[in-house]
């Protein structure tokens, strides 16, 4: 197997090229395939050497399975040990919204103000970048396992990773929520247990009040498409609802949504309808209230016995809180200054993802901006099967 992929990375694709970028990935045991994707990139994104055939035979080699992936730093984990390591060595701008796909063993994620989706595969380490023609706000894995949806500044839109064809969009926001000039974007989102998206909309500048939103994406049914033919977005939450809308999980039992409001440093709990949507008139509780001094509440992921992860930017590290008491249960200290999200994936769920920013000064931490794992002995994520359906 490792031979044949070798066979495969050192062709030389030059007329291929011309047209289109060729990535070949072994997929399992029993089967390979192929990526053609216009304007794709298999590599780490640090190297810009990628765009020849030799340096993308460097790069592969790089990411060959068996090699023993770059170990950072023992991480100081209450009541626990743990070994983070640096995933890949990328140097996002803005690293966010990971989200593990099941079926496929794929960690999507993405790069905001780096306007990049990423595409990552553990086992064999494999890593596809596609450009975006804006920032992206958040990925999320839909029912069919090679399309992806995507939310930028307004627009939302449906990536199709085996096609050339250009992205399709599906809804917009409401011209009267704020436009993309003004500084609004899509940010965080997943999909619910009833298999709808549920996404935020922030502004650059919401740490001054400007207002944020929750929405979710209609359909897809008849009567859910307005006269345009994008579906229509129901609006969740409103400014007076949420300031700045960050990470979402659900619980096991589909009855409450957990939110992060980074602007007011809280962790929120929602009772759901049985779609996974927030019932009206709103009806929350408080799970936690970060200390400032802690860091900034930022994404969320929830484990097996529905304990929530959420990754304090600022704070060098990822609290575990428990969903009702709000009590710190771990602290899982960090060699950077800013997670920003963090998400359970791998074999049996065992492995946390975790995205990063880039820091600035002296005291800039040397992988800002790279993805780490971390697997933590007796703690695993739930698994779900949460898509978005088309």
């Amino acid at each position: 197997l490792l031979f044949i992929s070798e066979i495969f990375w050192h062709c030389d694709y030059r007329l291929l090229r011309r047209k289109f970028n060729v990535i070949f990935w072994i997929s399992d045991f029993r089967s390979f395939g192929i990526f053609i994707s216009m304007g794709c990139s298999a590599s780490t994104a640090s190297d810009e050497r990628s765009h020849s055939p030799s340096a993308r035979a460097e790069t592969v080699k790089e990411l060959i399975p068996g090699r023993a992936p770059l170990v950072v730093k023992q991480a100081d984990l209450v009541t626990r040990d743990a070994e983070v390591k640096v995933a890949l060595d990328l140097k996002c701008e803005l690293g966010e919204s990971p989200v593990w796909d099941e079926r496929t063993q794929r960690l999507y994620f993405v790069d905001i103000n780096g306007k990049a989706l990423h595409v990552y595969t553990p086992h064999p380490k494999l890593h596809l970048t596609v450009g975006m023609p804006e920032k992206i706000g958040c990925a999320v894995p839909t029912s069919d396992p090679m399309k992806v949806i995507v939310c930028l500044e307004r627009e939302i839109m449906v990536v199709n990773l085996l096609s050339d064809d250009p992205m399709q969009p599906i809804a917009q926001a409401p011209v009267k929520h704020g436009l993309p000039a003004d500084g609004y974007r899509f940010n965080d989102g997943k999909a619910t247990p009833g298999g709808q998206l549920v996404v935020g909309r922030t502004n650059v500048n919401w740490r001054d009040g400007k207002p944020g939103r929750l929405y979710s994406l209609d359909g897809p049914k008849p009567g859910a498409a307005s006269a345009s033919g994008l579906r229509s977005l129901t609006e969740l939450m409103s400014p007076d609802d949420i300031h700045m809308p960050n990470g979402l999980a659900w619980n096991a039992a589909k009855s409450e949504m957990y939110l992060v409001d980074s602007r007011d440093r809280t962790v929120w709990a929602f009772r759901t309808d049985d779609d996974g949507l927030p019932v009206r008139p709103l009806a929350r509780r408080k799970v936690v209230t970060v200390p400032e001094d802690q860091g900034m509440p930022d994404g969320m992921a929830i484990d097996a016995d529905g304990n929530l992860w959420v990754a304090l930017s600022g704070g060098s590290c990822i609290a575990c809180y428990h969903p009702q008491s709000g009590e710190v249960l771990h602290r899982l200290e960090l060699p950077v200054q800013k997670p920003t999200s963090c998400t359970f994936g791998g074999p049996q769920l065992r492995h946390l993802f975790i995205t990063t920013r880039a820091e600035t000064g002296p005291d800039a931490s040397a992988h800002a901006g790279a993805l780490f794992s971390v697997e933590m002995p007796g703690i695993r994520g739930r698994a779900t099967s949460q898509v978005v359906e088309l």
